[in-house]
């Protein structure tokens, strides 16, 4: 190794090529906290957390949110809830630039997807207020908004409009009576 060269775990490398995390917050909301009692700040609790290794290259870059798991502990959203919902995505100018479309998957259905004519970057200074902090150096790369290229300003999910799609096959339930007689 070089001397010029960075040390391994001396410093995180910037880049997907570098290696792939993510993580997952949840923000709930306490109908019992009166606005008064609340700081302004708002809460957020980390439900998930992944790692990989890096890739130079890629044909596209799947971003999850998981909260699958056979107990549940808490309400959880469902698919169901998302009907109607709306959605804005914040990403840094620099992957802004590369987003050629969006399909957005939920338990197994495709329930929306957007082309390149349905994307347009807002550039317009914005703070996403994510519960992550970040350096300076990070933030050069300033966040911009992915909106919907017609005249409304986030997208939304409609299954009235469009119906979410089922991407596998499911196997038929087994008849255990096929030729039983009384």
């Amino acid at each position: 190794m070089r001397d010029d060269e960075p040390k391994p775990h001396s410093k995180e490398l910037p880049g997907i090529k570098h290696g792939i995390s993510g993580g997952q917050w949840e923000s709930y909301f306490d109908p019992q906290e009166r606005e008064d009692d609340n700081d302004g700040q708002e809460r957020y609790q980390q439900v998930g957390c992944s790692s990989s290794i890096g890739r130079d290259e890629f044909e596209f870059l799947a971003i999850s949110y998981d909260k699958d798991g056979s107990i549940r502990f808490m309400p959880t959203i469902c698919v169901r809830d998302l009907d109607r919902a709306m959605f804005l995505p914040f990403v840094n100018a620099s992957l802004a630039e590369k987003i050629q479309a969006i399909h957005v998957f939920a338990n197994g259905y495709k329930i929306h997807e957007l082309g390149p004519d349905d994307l347009q970057v807002d550039a317009m200074p914005c703070n996403p207020r994510v519960p992550v902090e970040f350096t300076e150096e990070e933030l050069k790369d300033p966040w911009v908004r992915v909106r919907p290229s017609g005249m409304v300003s986030t997208f939304r999910f409609s299954f009235f409009e469009k119906t979410p799609r089922r991407m596998y096959v499911p196997e038929p339930v087994e008849d255990s009576l096929k030729g039983w007689k009384r």
